[in-house]
């Protein structure tokens, strides 16, 4: 089993899920143990993708609609500027904007996140009402900057996999 060297991600210690309108959408859950990190072995075209030996296999209308990144968030709580690549220097915070279609209260949400192909760290929230957003915040931490690399962020929706989204810090 391979993990991360301790520290490799030191600016992304801060994680937060919340809605645009409170906080108290979502009730943070204790994470199970994380997948073994190992290398990302990308399906054929078609296919689904592997990372860790697990088959990740999107279920269509699975309560996500789409997933955006973005540093700022517009007035109406949508993604403001969506991006797949951030800069570490001037970028302290990514928000995964998460489109909710017919969640409601005590629905789970997950995410599973890689760097660079390696399991990188998890987070779910239990909804606590409906909305039309959903946020995973992921700040750095005074003093760092978000860890350069290639990132994979796969979301969960009550265990069965519904989005997975691409993104990178240079």
């Amino acid at each position: 089993m391979s993990s991360l060297p301790l520290g490799l991600l030191p600016g992304l210690l801060v994680l937060s899920a919340c809605n645009a309108s409170t906080a108290s959408l979502a009730r943070p859950s204790p994470s199970g143990p994380k997948p073994p990190g190992v290398s990302s072995r990308p399906g054929a075209p078609g296919t689904p993708a592997q990372v860790g030996g697990a088959t990740f296999s999107p279920v269509p209308g699975g309560g996500i609609a789409k997933v955006e990144l973005t540093a700022t968030l517009a007035p109406d709580g949508s993604a403001q500027s969506p991006s797949t690549t951030f800069d570490h220097t001037r970028d302290r915070k990514i928000i995964a904007v998460l489109t909710l279609s017919g969640l409601g209260p005590g629905t789970k949400v997950r995410f599973d996140r890689y760097l660079n192909g390696n399991h990188a760290d998890s987070k779910s929230a239990t909804l606590t009402k409906k909305g039309r957003f959903f946020y995973f915040n992921f700040t750095a931490r005074n003093g760092t900057t978000l860890a350069v690399g290639q990132y994979r962020l796969r979301f969960f929706v009550a265990d069965h996999a519904v989005q997975e989204v691409s993104y990178l810090v240079r």
